[in-house]
């Protein structure tokens, strides 16, 4: 336990904040794209950056892999969960999730506030976890 609270805490350190977190899936079935359709590793993504549980359920039904380290920022899914779950424990000032919720209102996140997103993306960390996903981290071509 004390060495995966060492790992977090690295990360969480370590990580870039990813420009753009949310992505509205009320706005993309409103322009007629139907995320089911979506490619499962794809589905995935989009349920972490949306803290959407069932969505990564259903990505992970259709075949989704946890352990696939994304190509673009070299994370697990487990990595990007707990980068977000990081970013919801900064002050609101420094918090692009915080930002985004002030900025667009009630919409972001299903109306959900910073503290429920914390508490969300715990909960998807230990979902991943659960279900063997790797904690295995990439940072400037060191492994952790």
């Amino acid at each position: 336990m004390k060495r995966l609270f060492t790992f977090i805490c690295i990360i969480l350190l370590t990580q870039e904040s990813p420009g753009q977190v949310y992505t509205d899936i009320k706005q993309l079935l409103d322009a007629g794209i139907d995320i089911n359709n979506y490619p499962p590793q794809d589905l995935l993504s989009l349920g972490i950056g949306n803290c959407d549980l069932e969505l990564i359920k259903s990505a992970i039904a259709k075949g989704a892999d946890i352990n696939y380290r994304e190509e673009i920022n070299g994370q697990y899914p487990l990595c990007s969960a707990i980068n977000y779950a990081g970013n919801a424990i900064l002050p609101d000032e420094e918090s692009i999730i915080a930002s985004q919720i002030r900025d667009y209102g009630a919409a972001v996140f299903s109306g959900r506030s910073v503290s429920d997103l914390r508490r969300d993306y715990i909960e998807i960390i230990r979902f991943l976890l659960q279900k063997g996903a790797k904690a295995t981290y990439y940072y400037l071509g060191f492994r952790f």
